[in-house]
């Protein structure tokens, strides 16, 4: 049987090993003459931490080497994508993600609109696909946003004041004179509450 490599898509993954670090420095360097107990509770915890938090997909938890939960065929590999704010997805997962209108197009790690990062070669077969749903996602905020506008517009010609961030905070007066005296509405722009 004879297999021919087509593509690689090679992935970096690296942790910090204290542990061994901790050791090779402080129990092997003479010049340092403070020698730390290796069975304390801190070198135990940092003994059994790994770092598989960042080995896995972000939205699906599942590890990068293995297959997301929205993949079709089993045993075949996910192919991961890179953002443009570095976080790395399964393609299944976050397709499904920023398909969604909750999405807002974001990242769902950092919340920064999600783009493929440029010139890494593991985004190349999927940059048109993106593009397009990049560009869905853009029209579709912007809708909302007509619609915001649109729903906010009708609101004041009804005679209902949208708050407005520059506006006042309405406050209730007491009536200073007999009880038939209706209570004042005043806006205050600097704290909101004037009695």
């Amino acid at each position: 049987m004879r297999v021919t490599v087509k593509k690689a898509y090679p992935v970096f993954s690296w942790s910090w090993d204290t542990d061994s670090v901790a050791r090779d420095v402080y129990c092997n360097n003479p010049e340092h003459n403070v020698r730390p107990d290796i069975n304390s509770e801190t070198y135990a915890f940092l003994r059994n931490y790994r770092n598989d938090e960042d080995d896995v997909c972000g939205i699906c938890r599942v590890s990068y080497n293995g297959v997301c939960p929205n993949c079709k065929i089993p045993g075949r590999s996910c192919p991961l994508v890179v953002g443009s704010c570095n976080h790395s997805f399964h393609f299944h997962c976050i397709y499904r993600w920023l398909d969604t209108p909750t999405s807002k197009g974001l990242c769902p790690m950092c919340r920064q609109e999600f783009t493929l990062k440029p010139e890494v070669l593991i985004n190349e077969p999927h940059a048109q696909k993106f593009m397009e749903l990049i560009s869905r996602n853009r029209e579709r905020r912007l809708a909302m946003e007509r619609e915001e506008q649109e729903l906010n517009n009708e609101l004041r010609e009804g005679g209902v004041v949208v708050d407005e961030p520059d506006q006042g905070v309405p406050v209730m007066q007491p009536g200073l004179g007999s009880d038939e005296e209706e209570d004042e509405i005043d806006y205050d722009s600097n704290d909101g509450m004037r009695m």
